[in-house]
């Protein structure tokens, strides 16, 4: 799959209900597979995990994975104690990594 259709959506500061407005349009001109690069991210707070359900959910409908990558360690346990990582998505240690198994799951077909 070529890189460019993996989509890379930085995101960053707290995910409030204000995300939902700024980052929805980059999501929706993504393609069926993206990285949500939570580096920059400090806090989820309850809106910002409807927000990362909700495009869990649609890229799942769609035939596609969105894959989250490169989270703190506080969030990171936050998301996985509030069931998002390991339930409905796959949590990874840095983008190249996540690249790297949404490049296998494209290829696979899977």
């Amino acid at each position: 799959m070529p890189h460019s259709e993996i989509a890379v959506i930085p995101l960053s500061g707290d995910l409030t209900s204000t995300s939902d407005g700024t980052h929805g349009a980059e999501l929706a001109r993504a393609g069926a597979f993206v990285i949500l690069d939570l580096r920059d991210v400090e806090w989820v707070e309850s809106v910002g995990i409807g927000f990362l359900v909700q495009a869990i959910a649609e890229r799942r409908d769609q035939g596609g994975e969105v894959v989250l990558a490169s989270a703190r360690p506080r969030v990171a346990r936050l998301l996985a104690q509030m069931g998002i990582t390991g339930n409905l998505c796959r949590i990874f240690d840095t983008n190249e990594a996540a690249r790297r198994h949404l490049e296998r799951r494209a290829s696979d077909g899977a």
